[in-house]
C-alpha cells in the first residue's frame, strides 16, 4: 500500500491530494466538500464503517483549527482518529517541500506516521462532521496483517521520533498519542 501511495505522491502534479483505497468509495460531493475554497493546509471528514452487516459512523464535532495552539487542540481531541490517510485533503506543496512519504518498512500505523509527519507543518486545519467516505472493513485485509518483532520495534522507534518532533512543534505532550500507538504494536503482535 504504501509504495503504491509514494508512487501516486510522485506522479501527482495537482495542488491537493486524496486517498481513496481500491474497496471503499466516496460521495458525489466528496472533493467539493473537502476542498473548502482551498483555505486550509489539511481538512479531514469522517467515514461510515460497513462490515458485513454492521454499520458505524464515527463524527466528530465540527472545528477550525489556525495557528500552533489551535492545532494542538486538533490533535488532542484526535489522538486515535489520525491512523488513516483517507478522508482526508493534503496541501501537495507542503508534500513536495518536505518530501514527505509513506514509510515502506512497516505495515502498521505506516498512515498515521505519514499524517503525524505532516502536520508538523501545517498552519490551518478543517475538520468537517460530514460523512463522505465509505470505509468498507474486511477481516482478511491488509489492515489485520499481524507483524514481526523486528517490525514493531521499528515502527515504535520511527512513530516516537515523529511524536517528539510534533511535541517540539506544537509545545505539547504526544504521551497519550504514544501510548496509544505502542498499545496498537502489541495488539497487532498479539
Amino acid at each position: 500500500v504504501s509504495s503504491a501511495r509514494n508512487l501516486g505522491l510522485t506522479k501527482a502534479n495537482g495542488e491537493w491530494i486524496v486517498f481513496v483505497d481500491s474497496d471503499d468509495w466516496i460521495e458525489p460531493h466528496y472533493l467539493n466538500v473537502l476542498y473548502q475554497n482551498g483555505k486550509y493546509d489539511f481538512v479531514t471528514c469522517y467515514w461510515r464503517v460497513l462490515n458485513d452487516k454492521n454499520y458505524a459512523c464515527i463524527v466528530p464535532a465540527e472545528g477550525e483549527y489556525i495557528g500552533k495552539s489551535e492545532i494542538r487542540t486538533f490533535v488532542d481531541l484526535n489522538v486515535g482518529r489520525l491512523s488513516y490517510p483517507v478522508c482526508r485533503l493534503f496541501r501537495n506543496s507542503i508534500i513536495q517541500k518536505h518530501e514527505l512519504s509513506f514509510d515502506e518498512r512497516i505495515h502498521y500505523s505506516e498512515d498515521a506516521l505519514f499524517i503525524i509527519t505532516y502536520l508538523q507543518y501545517v498552519q490551518t486545519v478543517k475538520q468537517l462532521g460530514n460523512i463522505e467516505y465509505n470505509y468498507e472493513k474486511h477481516v482478511g485485509s491488509l489492515s489485520n496483517v499481524i507483524i514481526s518483532w523486528k517490525e514493531m520495534d521499528y515502527t515504535i522507534k520511527v512513530l516516537g521520533e515523529q511524536i517528539h518532533e510534533l511535541e517540539n512543534i506544537l509545545s505539547w505532550n504526544g504521551e497519550r498519542m504514544y501510548q496509544y500507538r505502542i498499545w496498537g504494536c502489541i495488539l497487532r503482535k498479539y
